[in-house]
């Protein structure tokens, strides 16, 4: 074996020991590992999921604890030693992310994912009706060491839940829980960043091609059901802006895909959002492209049309007096399909 391969060897082992015994120790699930192993090692990444939530001062410790126990392993390790970019390595070369995940998925409260780069620490935050984790907070390396001193949390850094949280978390489960039931609805993404809640933003998608009406129909059968859980939960109330909680505090959207998760492109509805009160209703429509066959125009969101709530109600309640029989009803019926 060549210099590259001894040296590669020797890294996937010291690797797979610190995985092994982190994944014991704290609980992670390594999700992914890599690095730049030539005949010297010049960097290594290494991705956790973490099955909790964590706050600022959590995720910090905990990623610097990884990142020091593995610097620390990496030195101490005599067969390594010699394919180091530089002895000692330090925390410059060496990628630990972590990805902080719930029972519905990434969390959108507290810290979503951390990492670090060089010599700063990154922070993200996750936006579930955007499906994306936004940069929020940025900190050196060095001064993030000395807040974890100061912190005085120990391993295994486990998050206790607030009441704020344990209330949300009792709402939301059982309200996502009955939409994949009744629905096959997949969420992608549900909560409230914000200590005081202000606004639920969700994401949903659902395998089916639906109508103008169709989507109308689920967008009330979500809404109504969400603000049903939410206030019926006198735990919750204390920590809601306005209780009840009213249909304009949600944002949502529903996505409705193929099996393979692409969007339809035959007029049927793509999406429908519901925020500020509103609904809202977009198809996908191909753009002809000069010198291109058409099954490779590339396709464009379109909006079709918009309503408020009430009047998604009141076209649903003309056509079909009681409009909760309709809604349980329709929705068994798309459900079936």
């Amino acid at each position: 074996v060549g210099d590259n391969g001894l040296a590669n060897c020797k890294l996937v082992r010291v690797i797979g020991s610190f995985i092994e015994r982190v994944e014991q120790e704290l609980g992670l699930t390594c999700t992914g590992d890599g690095g730049s192993c030539g005949k010297t090692i010049e960097w290594i990444i290494i991705k956790f999921d973490a099955h909790r939530r964590a706050n600022i001062e959590e995720a910090r410790a905990l990623e610097l604890y990884l990142i020091e126990e593995f610097v620390k392993m990496l030195n101490a390790n005599q067969e390594i030693r010699p394919f180091l970019i530089e002895y000692p390595i330090s925390h410059k070369y060496i990628t630990i992310s972590l990805t902080f995940r719930g029972p519905l998925g990434p969390y959108a409260d507290g810290v979503e994912y951390i990492s670090n780069a060089s010599e700063d620490l990154f922070y993200d935050a996750f936006d579930p009706f955007e499906f994306s984790s936004p940069d929020f907070y940025k900190e050196k390396y060095e001064e993030a060491v000395e807040l974890a001193k100061a912190s005085n949390l120990v391993p295994p850094f486990t998050h206790e839940s607030t009441e704020r949280e344990a209330a949300l978390d009792a709402s939301l489960i059982p309200f996502v829980n009955k939409m994949r039931m009744e629905q096959k609805f997949e969420c992608w993404g549900i909560g409230c960043h914000d200590t005081q809640i202000n606004q639920i933003k969700a994401k949903f998608v659902a395998i089916r091609r639906v109508t103008h009406e169709d989507a109308r129909i689920l967008a009330l059968y979500v809404a109504d059901n969400l603000l049903d859980h939410l206030n019926r939960n006198n735990k919750l109330k204390p920590f809601l802006a306005e209780a009840p909680f009213p249909t304009h505090r949600l944002k949502f959207r529903i996505d409705f895909v193929k099996r393979n998760y692409c969007p339809f492109t035959d007029g049927s509805i793509e999406s429908v959002v519901v925020e500020n009160n509103e609904l809202s209703y977009f198809y996908i429509v191909k753009e002809p492209e000069e010198g291109v066959d058409e099954e490779y125009w590339m396709p464009r969101t379109t909006f079709l049309a918009k309503e408020t709530y009430d009047e998604a109600k009141h076209l649903s309640a003309v056509k079909f007096p009681s409009l909760l029989t309709r809604l349980v009803e329709k929705a068994k019926s798309l459900f079936s399909r």
